[in-house]
C-alpha cells in the first residue's frame, strides 16, 4: 500500500474521535511536523520566555532538545492514535513531561560536572 494511501486513511481515522480528540489530533498531526522542520533547520530566530535566540543559542541552552523531544512524542501520539495503535497513547502522555525530564537530567549532569571539577582543583 502506498504511503499517501496510508495517510488518508489515518486521516479518516480521526473523524471517528470525539470532537476536541479529533480536532486536536489533526492539528497535531499537520502542525507537528511543520514545527519540527522550524526547530531542526536554522530558518527563524526563537523567543523563549521573552528572550529572543539564534538557533545556535536555542541549543546550546536545552531548550531546543526539550522541545524537540516534546514535539517527537507529540507526533508520534498524533500519528499513532490516528493510526489506532493503542500503545501510542503513551507518547501523548510523556509529551508534556519531556522538557522537565530533560531539565532534570540535565541538571543532574551540571551538578556532577561541577563536583568532579572541584575534586580536580
Amino acid at each position: 500500500m502506498d504511503a499517501l494511501a496510508v495517510v488518508k486513511r489515518w486521516r479518516r481515522n480521526t473523524k471517528d474521535l470525539p470532537f476536541p480528540l479529533d480536532m486536536l489530533c489533526q492539528g497535531a498531526m499537520v502542525a507537528g511536523p511543520v514545527l519540527f522542520v522550524f526547530l531542526v533547520l536554522p530558518i527563524v530566530e526563537w523567543t523563549v520566555n521573552g528572550r529572543q535566540m539564534s538557533y545556535a543559542e536555542l541549543w546550546k541552552s536545552g531548550a531546543g532538545l526539550a522541545f524537540g523531544l516534546f514535539l517527537f512524542l507529540l507526533m508520534i501520539g498524533a500519528w499513532g492514535l490516528a493510526a489506532r495503535n493503542l500503545r501510542s497513547r503513551w507518547a501523548l502522555v510523556a509529551a508534556p513531561t519531556a522538557p522537565y525530564v530533560r531539565r532534570y537530567f540535565a541538571a543532574g549532569r551540571d551538578a556532577h560536572d561541577r563536583q568532579s571539577s572541584r575534586a580536580r582543583a
